[in-house]
């Protein structure tokens, strides 16, 4: 998308997906972690006040479920817009370290090889 949309085209179309996204990550109790670029990036399974331990349980169910839901999104965004995009998605499963980085502008992020899986699938990917 970044090499083929006006910059201004591509924020619209990059905030329409993510919260999009956003909505679809909440209904599924998947916390997004940050964008990287036109990368969502998320993870299931971390506990918080909302979450119950069926919720932390269904982690790979949820991060698959949001994935499929992803695509449907895109497709959707693809037809209204009428836009020719396209984007990977990558999914794994596995123990990560999660913390706050930095001393000005804080940035929760998170760190594993499972992290690095999942990472190395999307942007290896096909796209669609």
């Amino acid at each position: 998308m970044t090499s083929t949309l006006k910059s201004v085209r591509l924020v619209e179309t990059l905030h329409e997906l993510f919260a999009r996204f956003d909505d679809a990550s909440r209904d599924l109790n998947v916390q997004r972690i940050k964008f990287l670029g036109d990368c969502y990036y998320c993870v299931g399974g971390l506990p918080d006040e909302s979450s119950s331990k069926q919720d932390r349980d269904n982690h790979a169910d949820a991060c698959v479920q949001l994935g499929l839901e992803m695509i449907a999104i895109i497709a959707d965004v693809r037809q209204e817009f009428n836009l020719n995009i396209n984007m990977r998605i990558g999914v794994h499963s596995g123990s990560i370290i999660g913390g706050i980085i930095g001393t000005t502008k804080w940035q929760f992020d998170i760190w594993s090889k499972d992290v690095y899986i999942a990472n190395r699938m999307e942007t290896t990917g096909q796209a669609g």
